[in-house]
């Protein structure tokens, strides 16, 4: 059982939390406290394996000193920052003085039970997270070998980063999780500060899949294939060799257009840029750039091959269909479907009717 505790000056951040693990029986609210001093006391008296900690861009400072005499207390304890703010200042911050985690509103509920998952894993295995800050070494040269090398080289130079400075023989997993999440952390900014002429919003895309992406591993093997395609994806940015990269987001706004529309989502460009972590000027760019069209005339033809589909297979109504392939008025469904087939849905349902009654009915 991991018993945990809120300091926050919100009265409602307790019951929150509390609320998030409602159904999960493996931890236990301990309660909150709504000042640092007394929340620091409590530590000291009771010391909970879990402690959530806000933070806030105004306090940045006065937290950040705050998480160092934590850590000081009890370096055992598993420290997971939450903010209002998405300012990677602060995740940069939190993670560099020892925190595990950290966390922007709205809260995922999915998301943080992983994390608190990962944590029960290393308590039972006595794999205790170690405060690192005071053994931080300069990953400025090895960002430069990172970047100053083919994708081919990279391998190797990664493999020979992994095995020294990420992934030593006495760490374990937690310790593992949270130096690659500092080094990708670093890592970002480096290029921020360094490469200010060449970055672009595919770095922070790059950046935000990874630090989402690696709440869920579960083996180090996971940890090192991750953090390499992100290195990778940072050395392909730098050194503009963006095509693969392009094309890759593209496969996956593709992969999420598809399941939106089987799953009768609302599929607006905007909706699927916020899942990417990208503005939706940036995906419409890139889209039409691999594609060689639109996103939405993208879209539209993904619903006419579905509305096809359902036209030849079911006995839907055409005004269940439009509504199935996200269409709200059955009149512009109609309308598009004959400006790109050259004829109406019942037209296409009965032609289509007819060769299949011939191909099973030959004379």
């Amino acid at each position: 059982m991991i018993n945990y505790f809120v300091i926050s000056s919100n009265p409602l951040d307790g019951d929150m939390f509390n609320h998030l693990f409602k159904y999960h029986s493996g931890i236990q609210y301990n309660g909150q406290a709504f000042t640092s001093n007394s929340g620091l006391a409590i530590i000291k008296e009771k010391k909970p394996e879990l402690v959530f900690l806000e933070i806030k861009p105004i306090d940045n400072t006065i937290y950040i000193d705050i998480i160092k005499i934590i850590k000081e207390i009890d370096p055992l304890n598993f420290l997971i920052c939450f903010s209002l703010s998405e300012q990677f200042e602060l995740l940069q911050s939190a993670m560099d003085f020892g925190a595990y985690s950290f966390l922007s509103a709205p809260i995922d509920r999915k998301r943080i039970t992983r994390i608190v998952e990962n944590i029960n894993n290393s308590i039972e295995k006595k794999e205790y997270l170690i405060n690192d800050a005071s053994h931080d070494i300069s990953y400025k040269n090895i960002f430069l070998r990172c970047l100053n090398c083919t994708c081919t080289e990279l391998e190797i130079v990664f493999d020979e980063i992994w095995e020294a400075y990420l992934n030593k023989d006495d760490y374990h997993f937690s310790r593992v999780v949270n130096k690659c999440q500092k080094f990708s952390t670093e890592f970002y900014y480096y290029l921020v500060e360094t490469y200010v002429d060449k970055i672009n919003e595919t770095i922070i895309i790059i950046y935000n899949n990874f630090m989402l992406d690696i709440t869920k591993v579960k083996t180090k093997n996971e940890i090192k294939s991750l953090l390499y395609n992100f290195a990778k994806d940072c050395n392909c940015t730098i050194n503009k060799d963006q095509h693969d990269l392009s094309r890759e987001l593209v496969i996956k706004a593709k992969k999420l257009i598809s399941q939106y529309i089987n799953e009768e989502k609302q599929i607006s460009l905007e909706n699927i840029a916020v899942e990417m972590f990208m503005s939706p000027s940036y995906l419409s760019r890139i889209f039409r750039k691999i594609e060689g069209i639109k996103y939405i005339d993208y879209v539209n033809l993904y619903r006419l091959d579905k509305a096809k589909v359902l036209l030849t297979t079911t006995n839907d109504t055409i005004e269940s269909i439009a509504c199935i392939c996200g269409y709200n008025e059955p009149n512009s469904f109609r309308r598009l479907f004959k400006q790109k087939l050259g004829m109406t849905p019942n037209s296409y349902r009965k032609i289509q009717r007819q060769i299949d009654d011939k191909s099973s009915n030959p004379s």
